[in-house]
């Protein structure tokens, strides 16, 4: 019994692990893109980073259903 417990605790940290790796890939290339935009059109800059920082804002405060 201690074993399935065991398995499953791994089991349990494995996927939180794959999912926070996913998360911060994700957001990577949203910066990365966000950086070309501005890059692109410098005018825009500051209204694409406050979109950027209330999504991330956003993204890190709504709580998520388990």
């Amino acid at each position: 019994m201690e074993t399935v417990q065991a398995f499953t605790l791994l089991a349990a940290a494995i996927i939180f692990g794959i999912c926070g790796a996913g998360t911060a890939v994700a957001f990577g290339n949203l910066g990365g893109k966000l950086i070309e935009s501005s890059a692109r059109q410098p005018e825009l800059a500051p209204k694409l980073q406050t979109q950027f920082f209330l999504l991330s804002l956003i993204h890190l405060t709504l709580p998520t259903k388990a």
